[in-house]
């Protein structure tokens, strides 16, 4: 039976030191590599039991950071809706545009692709702050026509 005791982790914090055991690390598992492609014996290398050693030791450490969770879509991150800013959005829909609460949040959940609930949900979270905020900058109403 093999030895489970084969690492290829460099412990040594001479940074110099590291990057030459690493490289010469990675030279070695190529050379095996390059052996099995061709599907030639681990005999032809100067130690073939440590090559073989080495060989099961990757493959070990391999299969055990084999990932059960399939992998993220790549591209951008999933939308996060930002409470504090649909409120303040949802405010100025109301004193600018003249809109109702219900015609804001429906504005507000096409324009982020979420649900009128989600609207609800961040205006309830923040919606005083928003108007706090506003009032303090003094936010003009709805002009007089």
């Amino acid at each position: 039976m093999m030895s489970k005791h084969i690492t290829l982790d460099c412990t040594t914090r001479d940074e110099e030191k590291h990057a030459k055991i690493v490289q010469s690390q990675r030279e070695y598992v190529r050379k095996i590599a390059d052996v099995l492609d061709r599907g030639d014996s681990l005999d032809m290398l100067d130690d073939p039991k440590l090559a073989g050693e080495v060989a099961a030791a990757i493959l070990r450490a391999w299969a055990d950071n084999v990932s059960d969770k399939p992998k993220r879509k790549r591209g951008r991150p999933a939308y996060k809706l930002n409470p504090f800013n649909v409120a303040i959005e949802h405010e100025l829909l109301k004193a600018r545009k003249g809109m109702s609460d219900n015609a804001a949040n429906e504005n507000l959940a096409e324009k982020h692709d979420v649900s009128v609930e989600a609207i609800r949900e961040a205006i309830k979270k923040k919606g005083a702050d928003a108007r706090s905020f506003l009032e303090f900058f003094e936010m003009p109403r709805k002009p007089a026509e």
